[in-house]
């Protein structure tokens, strides 16, 4: 009834409030598509000066386990970017390429939830602790535990408000400013997953922020309330609802997302806007302008992968997707997924010949399947997404732009996404070096991406050869509809494979079902 209730409330919003600017488009579907745990209601304030934020929020969480629960577990990432001894930081010198040793004091991030009170049960503040799940790094912040005086019972929603600042970091990984750009992720305190574990026991799945970890939280419904300075131009997960000019020089927008598992946002003076439809899709192209030239090729590639995916995976049912390419002194913020929102990266004279241009917005798209929808854990098993993203991003280059010359065509000398990819993975050192069906902190800088993303898309390309492109697509297109929005793990999508494969996956000799323990592959 809550859900119904705000609904009504925002559509009076959108039609009656004064000031307000038309919505991009329709956020609101008839029905959910997912169970919805996980909701959230966020008013955030940019001091672009001070590069801080501050909040209020309220997240309802609905107990849909069997047991009661009597204590919250959040992500609270920005506490990476703290000082060096965080877990995300600790034993490494650079991030990117990038050093951080020499930081300003006021260049490293952090939050601080100030206030937390729990509608029923009162003041929470003095019942918060961080808690090092992973490694027992005492001097990591970026998980924290509060425990609750009234327990959420099976069936019920708990309502918490919350109360919090946070400093942006310089940009180190992802989130944070370069200069006067700014991408917000991984940026507000987020509830993890609460699921059985492999001990059948219903816990919080809650990692702490490792540096080849990712996502992992339950969907919910987003309604993010953001003013900055009326200089910024803005992109953001969901719709604009609503948008208003205030006296003192600064714009509030409203956005609305459904059954998705973050919200992510971005904003920049200089950004010029490029948009497009796709059947029903709104596509927002937010690009520097001296990369605006190359925005046709961003919408094609985009439009491309859209229907692409629409005939052999599943129905994209979002009604929007917003690319954010940086200014190149801001492109370590680029190359990554949220929902409904990718950040890409160029720069200026990318040869149309040379189309890694399309391949990263593909890539980052397709995530909007596999990590978006399919929401596996990223952080246990990254294979699940980067894996499968990557076989898709291969075939849909090579589908759009010709096998053997797709990625490459210069002066004759021509390669296609799948062979880099291939290539990635045989030219290792030791291409037997490590599974790929483990945790993302047994990884290293040096293999993580050769097996994690080219491994397994060439296992499972090889697959593809075996049994034909279209039964593959079967067992993908069944993946998809019995998992889209659930939490599949390795051994859910081997059992589709095997379920659909006459033959029985044993015998084609680039699957090894026997390290099959506790849901995990040994592929």
């Amino acid at each position: 009834m809550d859900g119904v209730i705000r609904s009504f409330s925002l559509l009076f919003l959108l039609f009656f409030t004064p000031k307000t600017g038309t919505a991009q488009c329709d956020p609101f579907f008839p029905k959910p598509l997912s169970a919805r745990p996980a909701n959230y209601e966020i008013y955030v304030t940019l001091d672009d000066h001070n590069k801080t934020i501050e909040a209020t929020q309220t997240i309802r969480f609905s107990n849909q386990s069997p047991v009661p629960l009597r204590e919250l577990r959040m992500y609270l990432y920005l506490n990476a970017f703290k000082n060096t001894e965080s877990t995300f930081l600790k034993g490494t010198a650079q991030i990117f390429g990038q050093s951080f040793l020499n930081r300003k004091q006021n260049e490293w991030g952090w939050v601080d939830i100030e206030k937390i009170e729990q509608e029923g049960g009162g003041d929470l503040s003095t019942q918060m602790r961080f808690v090092q799940p992973d490694d027992g790094n005492k001097a990591d912040q970026s998980v924290v535990e509060v425990s609750l005086d009234k327990p959420i019972l099976p069936g019920e929603t708990g309502v918490f408000h919350l109360k919090w600042r946070a400093q942006m970091p310089k940009t180190i990984a992802r989130a944070g400013y370069s200069k006067d750009f700014y991408l917000f992720c991984h940026w507000f305190p987020q509830l993890g997953v609460f699921e059985q574990n492999t001990s059948g026991n219903w816990a919080w799945n809650c990692h702490q922020f490792h540096r080849h970890t990712e996502f992992y939280a339950d969907f919910g419904v987003y309604d993010v309330h953001i003013t900055a300075d009326k200089k910024f131009v803005m992109g953001a997960s969901g719709c604009l609802v609503s948008e208003k000019i205030n006296s003192n020089g600064t714009t509030t927008r409203h956005f609305h997302v459904e059954d998705v598992i973050d919200f992510a946002w971005s904003v920049y003076p200089h950004f010029t806007v490029q948009e497009e439809q796709w059947q029903n899709v709104q596509i927002r192209l937010l690009i520097a302008p001296e990369h605006a030239y190359l925005g046709p090729r961003y919408l094609h590639a985009l439009k491309f992968a859209l229907e692409y995916l629409d005939k052999h995976v599943g129905k994209y049912p979002y009604p929007s997707i917003t690319v954010v390419d940086p200014p190149f002194h801001g492109l370590r913020s680029g190359l990554m997924e949220y929902p409904t929102l990718i950040t890409v990266g160029t720069f200026y004279g990318m040869p149309s010949n040379i189309r890694v241009t399309e391949s990263l917005v593909v890539h980052e798209f397709v995530h909007q399947y596999f990590m978006g929808m399919v929401a596996s854990n990223e952080k246990e098993e990254a294979w699940l997404d980067e894996g499968i993203v990557t076989y898709f991003e291969d075939r849909i280059i090579d589908a759009a732009f010709g096998e053997k010359q797709s990625l490459v065509d210069v002066f004759g000398y021509r390669f296609d996404n799948r062979e880099l990819t291939r290539l990635e993975y045989t030219t290792m050192a030791n291409p037997r070096e490590g599974t790929v069906a483990r945790p993302g902190w047994d990884f290293t800088d040096a293999n993580f991406k050769a097996l994690i993303y080219s491994k397994t898309a060439t296992a499972l390309r090889t697959v593809e050869a075996l049994i034909g492109t279209e039964k593959m697509d079967q067992i993908i297109q069944t993946y998809f509809e019995r998992w889209k929005f659930r939490h599949p793990k390795g051994g859910d999508f081997m059992a589709v494979l095997k379920e659909g494969l006459s033959t029985g996956v044993d015998r084609l000799g680039c699957i090894d079902q026997s390290g099959y323990s506790n849901g995990r592959s040994s592929l």
